[in-house]
């Protein structure tokens, strides 16, 4: 138990320099917490431009996969239209026998080629696919990337919430070595 103003005045500096660390200590905390939501404000963009991307990617390959999948069906058609004109053709021929004349044949004059035969619609379906391959696998790689940034939001969350509590910390040390030196204060001037 301290008798004099001597060593009032010793615990009051260390009371003041206590207060002082605490004081630098929230302040580091406090840039720290600033940089963190500095970092989570830009990997919060960055999912959310992820998203949209995402999002674009999906609806670029879903857009191919329609186009291929008309594609296909026109050739199903086709491929339906020429086995008709072929049937036609064959019942033609069948009923109708005249000597000396030969007349055309349906499935010669109504046959439409088929998309498999059309080399430039062949080239622009192979086209089509390996594009709709390059958006999955980018597409891939940009659900890592949201999934890293989202996680990254995550822990600067954890390291804003670790900083917050940490400098409220050191606010209370502040408060109580503030009340401290005002208390060595007074009995100082009740000593001296």
């Amino acid at each position: 138990m301290p008798n004099t103003a001597d060593d009032y005045r010793q615990m009051k500096n260390s009371a003041k320099k206590k207060y002082t660390e605490a004081y630098a200590q929230r302040e580091a905390y406090r840039r720290q917490e600033a940089d963190c939501r500095a970092a989570q404000k830009v990997a919060q963009q960055n999912w959310i431009t992820g998203n949209m991307q995402k999002i674009n990617f999906e609806k670029r390959i879903q857009d191919i996969e329609r186009i291929v999948r008309m594609i296909e069906d026109m050739d199903r058609q086709i491929s339906n239209a020429n086995q008709k004109a072929q049937e036609t053709d064959e019942a033609y021929s069948k009923c109708i026998h005249c000597d000396g004349y030969s007349s055309a044949s349906f499935a010669d004059t109504f046959k439409v080629k088929s998309v498999h035969e059309d080399s430039d619609i062949v080239s622009a379906i192979d086209k089509l696919k390996n594009e709709k391959a390059r958006l999955e696998r980018e597409l891939e790689n940009l659900r890592k990337e949201i999934a890293a940034n989202q996680q990254m939001v995550f822990d600067l969350q954890k390291q804003i919430n670790t900083c917050a509590v940490g400098s409220a910390q050191c606010s209370a040390r502040m408060a109580t070595k503030s009340f401290e030196m005002s208390y060595y204060d007074v009995q100082i001037r009740r000593l001296t």
